[in-house]
């Protein structure tokens, strides 16, 4: 008699969203934001931290314009009119300590979308690791957290739970949220999930087909947020899934996937074409709507899919 696969199974309390947009600008020192959603109907509660994702960016070796923040929701309050713009009051504690953009601004004479990520981080579930003071198992430094892996077959699904404090910087196949050759596994799915803190990568999906990648929040997930491991990974579902840095310097570093980088998306591939390999991340990128990640994705053989002009119109709108 064959044994039965393995499987996990973990539940959180449902969100109807697990993060919106800014519906208009945020200037510094603000106590009170707007949402695009209806703070209610996406589940959010008083007392819930949130991250707001910064607008105005840095080029690694500059010094940032400004910084992705947590704050605690004290209030919620009702949708109208504001400053032009249609939104949800949100009171948050602390204050905004740099401005954000949010609804549409004025570029070179078009309105264009640009609005700071607001991402819920607070969930029911909590799998937490010790704070990053433990040495890597393979020597040296390096910040280890814990890790989920499952492999070789069952089943792992894991939706609207927190996972904190993950990751073994260079240390191989340990990350916070892991599919290991499962095969093809329809049934597996990471939802709803809030990854904050990582040591080393947010998702990896590694010879695993046919799964489903949908609503993630991930913040501070150093090195890349979601993994395609060996770029034959096949059918999987990635949606609307949000990966924010608070600055560029808190996830560029070295980890065992990439040389320094800070990736929302990253698929390595090194027996696979460039050409093919440029396509394939260009394939990925079009599954996560939305996301400002253009200039950020890279194939880890061959050129980022921004660089191709024709391409990036059509894969990317600016700030959604």
């Amino acid at each position: 008699m064959a044994a039965a696969l393995p499987s996990i199974n973990i539940h959180g309390r449902p969100l109807g969203r697990t993060w919106s947009l800014l519906a208009a600008n945020a200037p510094a020192g603000s106590a009170s934001v707007r949402l695009a959603h209806d703070p209610i109907a996406m589940g959010w509660q008083v007392g819930d931290r949130i991250g707001i994702a910064p607008t105005t960016g840095a080029q690694p070796g500059q010094p940032p314009q400004s910084e992705g923040t947590v704050h605690r929701v004290t209030r919620i309050g009702s949708g109208g009119a504001f400053d032009g713009e249609v939104g949800y009051a949100l009171d948050i504690s602390p204050p905004l300590p740099w401005a954000a953009a949010g609804g549409n601004q004025l570029v070179e004479g078009f309105r264009v979308g640009i609005a700071a990520e607001v991402v819920n981080l607070a969930r029911s579930v909590i799998i937490s690791g010790d704070d990053f003071s433990a040495l890597s198992s393979e020597g040296g430094a390096s910040p280890a957290g814990l890790h989920t892996i499952m492999a070789g077959g069952g089943l792992m699904r894991i939706e609207y739970a927190r996972v904190e404090k993950c990751g073994q910087r260079m240390v191989k196949g340990r990350y916070c949220l892991h599919l290991h050759y499962m095969g093809d596994c329809p049934d597996c799915a990471f939802i709803g999930n809030a990854i904050e803190d990582s040591a080393q990568g947010g998702i990896t999906i590694h010879e695993t087909h046919s799964a489903t990648i949908r609503s993630n929040v991930l913040w501070n997930t150093r090195g890349n947020g979601i993994y395609t491991e060996d770029g034959n990974e096949m059918g999987n579902r990635f949606i609307e899934n949000v990966v924010v840095c608070s600055t560029w310097q808190e996830c560029y570093v070295d980890t065992t996937i990439s040389q320094a980088s800070a990736t929302p998306l990253w698929r390595a591939a090194p027996h696979t074409p460039p050409q093919l390999a440029a396509r394939m991340a260009c394939m990925i990128l079009q599954t996560v709507s939305p996301g400002r990640v253009g200039s950020l994705i890279h194939t880890g053989k061959g050129p980022p899919c921004a660089s191709s002009p024709a391409r990036l119109p059509a894969l990317l709108e600016l700030g959604r």
